[in-house]
This record gives structure tokens, C-alpha cells and sequence, in this order.
């Protein structure tokens, strides 16, 4: 099935934005490279802050289901589905579209905890937390809550590991790290 014009000029923007900034490319660049009419854009969206909302939204789905189903495919014992959102972040450190935490970036580029875009990313960022932590509950451990931020500290360190070095083994470094964390509290 084609993809509609909206649905193209998402994804054109998402690739643009998550290489280059949100801030720093522009409606041009993206039309140009969405190869559609200006009016295609502000048909869909009022102004480009209304497109960033909706990529930031539109990410942030796509990308909680392909970490939870990833988890999940291997196993539904909470010690497996732990590990595994490890090797999930590995897969998306290696994909040659990785140019960083899509989230982490939005969090910089709009500081303001009151901006949309910051309130969209951190939502995505607790809910990442709360999955762990639904994951870690299931362990009936008693230090749940704490064993859950610090894995999830972890991946965050490791997303920008994987940034900085262009390396997706951080992911293992840290999953290594996870699993060590993981012993001390079972």
C-alpha cells in the first residue's frame, strides 16, 4: 500500500530531525526532501512546531513497541524480558539510523519542562522506566523501584556511550553491568 503524504512527510521529517536537530532543520529542507508543496506540509500541520509534536509522539510509539515486543519475544519470565531490553537497545545502537536518543535530543533542544516537545520526550523516558519497573516488580523482590532506575540509568548511559563512540556494544557493556545489578537483589 502507498504511503500518504502525511505519512511520508513524518517520516522524511523524523530522519531529518533525528540526523540534524530539531531546531537546526528547517521547513524548506524538509520539503525538499519530502519532495511535496509547502501547502502539503501546513495542510497537515499548522507550523513546524506542530510537526516536531507529532514526529517526537509518532517515535515514541513506534519505538516502545519495538523495545516491548523485542523484550518480550524471547521470553515472558521478568529475568529474560530484563536482559533482553538490553539486546533491544543494541539492535536500534547498530541501525545505521541511530544518530543518537531521539528523546535526549528533544529534552535539550527544548528545555523548558513545560514545552510540549520536553513533556512528550519525558513521558517517553518514564515510560521506558515504568516498563523496567513493571519487569523488576514481577521479580517480587523487595527494592523493585531501586533495582529499575538503576537499570534504567544504565541504558540511558548507554544510549550515549553509543552516541559518542558510534559503538552499539555499549549496550552490552551495560546489559553485562544489568546482569551483575540483577544477581545482587535475587
Amino acid at each position: 500500500m502507498r504511503q500518504s503524504k502525511k505519512d511520508h512527510l513524518l517520516a522524511t521529517a523524523t530522519q531529518l530531525f533525528l540526523k540534524n536537530g530539531f531546531q537546526i532543520t528547517g521547513i524548506d529542507l524538509i520539503i525538499k526532501e519530502a519532495a511535496i508543496a509547502k501547502m502539503t506540509l501546513y495542510n497537515n500541520f499548522k507550523n513546524k512546531d506542530e510537526l516536531i509534536l507529532a514526529v517526537v509522539e509518532n517515535y515514541a510509539k513506534q519505538f516502545a513497541e519495538r523495545i516491548t515486543k523485542r523484550a518480550e519475544a524471547m521470553s515472558d519470565d521478568p529475568l529474560i524480558v530484563l536482559i533482553s531490553i538490553f539486546d533491544a537497545y543494541k539492535e536500534w545502537y547498530a541501525d545505521p539510523q541511530f544518530f543518537g536518543c531521539a528523546f535526549q535530543r528533544a529534552a535539550l533542544e527544548f528545555p523548558d519542562t513545560d514545552h510540549p516537545v520536553h513533556q512528550l520526550a519525558a513521558g517517553h523516558n518514564q515510560f521506558i522506566r515504568n516498563y523496567i519497573l513493571e519487569q523488576c516488580n514481577r521479580l517480587e523482590i523487595d527494592s523493585a523501584a531501586d533495582l529499575a532506575e538503576q537499570l534504567h540509568v544504565l541504558i540511558n548511559g548507554a544510549s550515549t556511550g553509543a552516541l559518542l563512540y558510534a559503538d552499539p556494544e555499549q549496550a552490552e557493556a551495560a546489559k553485562d553491568a544489568a546482569k551483575l545489578l540483577i544477581q545482587s537483589y535475587v
